[in-house]
């Protein structure tokens, strides 16, 4: 476990971790809050409607998110466009499926347990990049075996 453990402090180590996907995955996830903060802030700016704003960014956001995802966190490959179309339903099912695990345990954490609100959501979020790593891994991009 040492020799493991000290090879991530080596030269080949640290660029083995900077090409892998995991990397990749908190380059890409990184990416796709930067647009859905930044889109969300800017609208509201501009004075829309606080919901809609919402809406937007999200809908902006999970767009970009499946595409780095597909290509360059997990780095996936379909054959034509039924193949493609059912990625994307899976995705979208993923993430819709810990968007509702977001929204109603931050509720659960908040209402139910009585926990601080910024430290529910905080807590959640975490909960939820973990799950999204999961799903896309095992659930939407998933590599056939050749």
């Amino acid at each position: 476990m040492w020799k493991t453990i000290s090879r991530l402090f080596t030269r080949e180590g640290i660029i083995e971790f900077f090409h892998s996907e995991l990397f990749r995955y908190g380059i890409g996830g990184g990416s796709v809050t930067v647009i859905n903060f930044v889109l969300y802030t800017l609208l509201v700016t501009l004075d829309v409607k606080y919901t809609v704003a919402n809406v937007i960014a999200l809908v902006v956001s999970k767009t970009w998110g499946y595409f780095i995802n597909k290509f360059y966190i997990f780095r996936s490959h379909t054959h034509g466009f039924r193949e493609t179309l059912a990625e994307l339903i899976r995705f979208v099912a993923a993430r819709g499926f810990t968007g509702l695990v977001d929204y109603f345990g931050v509720v659960f954490l908040v209402e139910i347990m009585q926990a601080n609100e910024l430290f529910s959501k905080y807590f959640i979020m975490v909960l939820i990049i973990v799950l999204n790593y999961v799903l896309g891994k095992k659930a939407v991009f998933v590599k056939k075996e050749s």
